[in-house]
């Protein structure tokens, strides 16, 4: 504080609680990143955006430790002071889910919700286990037709069904 020339009390003014003041340093990070989302999906296909934009954000907490185990604890002490950055979040992915449902590239059922959870689950990974989690993570949201592959029918099946057909 001393370094940028603010003393306690113009601190507390303006945040009421440590909670609050790491809550406003995490939205302005959160608010770079959810600019970047209109960016990303005007440069990639929306499934391939949406894989970016969490891609960004696992890059910022990778090198924002300190901040992430800081928001771990007070979201683990039940402080739930980050409804603005998540809908920050939100209102920046709908877009992207939006035109990946059109696309056809994400499930139809897919919501905001879902990728705020994928998201919520990737931060609370292990760094070095995030970005594998994410992949696995968005696999699941993405469309997959219902239709069941062909089975393959082998000789001996082949040769069975004949003999029951003639028996």
């Amino acid at each position: 504080m001393k370094a940028a020339g603010v003393g306690i009390g113009t601190l507390y003014r303006h945040y009421p609680s440590r909670e609050a003041l790491l809550e406003a340093a995490y939205r302005s990070e959160i608010e770079k990143l959810c600019n970047a989302a209109s960016e990303l999906l005007e440069k990639h296909p929306p499934d391939v955006a949406l894989a970016r934009f969490l891609d960004r954000f696992i890059d910022d907490m990778l090198t924002k430790p300190g901040m992430i185990q800081a928001i771990r604890a007070v979201i683990a002490a039940g402080g739930t002071t980050f409804n603005q950055s998540f809908a920050m979040i939100a209102a920046a992915v709908a877009p992207l889910i939006a035109a990946g449902k059109a696309e056809g590239l994400l499930r139809d059922d897919v919501t905001v919700d879902d990728f705020i959870s994928v998201k919520g689950a990737v931060a609370t990974a292990h760094p070095e286990n995030a970005r594998r989690l994410a992949v696995l993570l968005l696999d699941g949201l993405r469309y997959r037709s219902p239709t069941p592959k062909p089975r393959k029918v082998t000789k001996q099946k082949k040769a069975k069904g004949a003999a029951r057909r003639s028996g």
